[in-house]
């Protein structure tokens, strides 16, 4: 199923979010493009995706050699704010 399709079926079957995570570009364009311009992303937050996979592989390896992980990990974001927030950016 296509990104887009994905979210197209999330919003016919009335599912409630506040965010979409996106893994890359593409998603994050498929994501964009089935919602409606009164859904339209007010903001968007950039996720160091490549240190996210490789902290995913530190985790389960530590979870494979010890039997424990973190239960918790957490990874510099950066909030990107869109004009059609409508906080007043040029």
């Amino acid at each position: 199923m296509s990104r887009r399709a994905t979210v197209e079926r999330w919003l016919a079957e009335g599912l409630a979010f506040d965010a979409i995570f996106a893994g890359d570009d593409g998603s994050a364009v498929g994501a964009l493009e089935a919602l409606t311009p009164g859904e339209r992303a007010r903001a968007a937050v950039r996720a160091p995706t490549e240190q996210v996979g490789q902290e995913a592989v530190q985790q389960l390896v530590r979870l494979i050699e010890t039997g424990k992980a973190r239960p918790r990990t957490l990874l510099p974001t950066e909030l990107v704010m869109r004009q059609s927030c409508g906080c007043g950016l040029p």
